[in-house]
């Protein structure tokens, strides 16, 4: 199989999604040797999408205005890469951009490229798993966004595209995340934690293993975490409130750089 000549390579048209070029081929297999073949082809921009959650187990959607199917949507936050920009990079700016906020922690964790995905044209998306530690977050709509929106992880509305595919698939890989690399529950916690408030975040994603009522397996969980160090430390804080001072804790970093 022998490659075909590029003869000529002509941008028709720059647009912001993509890249319009016409090529001019010469086939190894004319009889013409000098006989061109006009070819025309898309070079489109990958797609970002975010996948924010909250300590709480909420989740931010967006909503506006999409022309090219002349609908409102509700959405993941998102957009497109720039050019010599890093797919994390793209991420942080986009989540920032329609929603004003910014995460200490965000991980890649699915792409997704099925070609029916949008009806407009075919685009892949990268998405990310963006984890905030504050439950009470001021968010606000920006850019092209008119409305930014909170919702329960376990209540989630209907979605654009196969944006619920991206947030189930980014909820259950945030379970096995939180499980198998539980330092992913200390990102949503800054300046330490209590039991309970800890709890309540492997909870939101851990499922029914976590869940309130196994309150004691849950503190014996931490104790005897890789074999008996413990996941978590004690300080010497305490938090306030209308019952009695929670302690508050820190990760142990021993066990984690293990």
């Amino acid at each position: 199989m022998k490659k075909w000549k590029v003869e000529d390579k002509t941008l028709l048209k720059n647009l912001k999604i993509f890249d319009l070029f016409e090529y001019k081929l010469v086939s190894p297999y004319s009889d013409k040797k000098k006989e061109k073949f006009n070819f025309y082809v898309l070079n489109s921009v990958d797609w970002i999408n975010i996948l924010p959650i909250t300590k709480t187990g909420k989740v931010i959607f967006v909503e506006q205005y999409r022309a090219g199917t002349d609908s409102i949507t509700l959405e993941l936050p998102g957009g497109m890469a720039d050019k010599n920009e890093e797919p994390i990079d793209s991420a942080k700016r986009e989540l920032y951009e329609e929603t004003g906020i910014q995460v200490p922690y965000m991980s890649h964790f699915a792409n997704y490229s099925d070609p029916n995905r949008d009806s407009r044209h075919q685009v892949i998306s990268v998405a990310y798993l963006a984890v905030h530690p504050s439950g009470k977050l001021r968010i606000r709509a920006n850019s092209d966004v008119f409305d930014v929106n909170w919702f329960d992880v376990k209540e989630l509305p209907d979605l654009c595209f196969d944006h619920n595919k991206i947030c189930s698939d980014g909820i259950k890989y945030s379970r096995l995340l939180i499980e198998r690399k539980p330092s992913l529950a200390f990102a949503f916690h800054k300046g330490g934690f209590t039991l309970t408030e800890l709890q309540q975040t492997f909870a939101a994603f851990g499922g029914q293993k976590f869940s309130p009522e196994n309150k004691r397996n849950f503190r014996l969980w931490l104790k005897n975490y890789s074999d008996g160090k413990g996941l978590v430390i004690e300080t010497d804080k305490f938090r306030e409130g209308n019952h009695r001072p929670a302690r508050i804790y820190e990760p142990n970093l021993e066990v984690l750089d293990e």
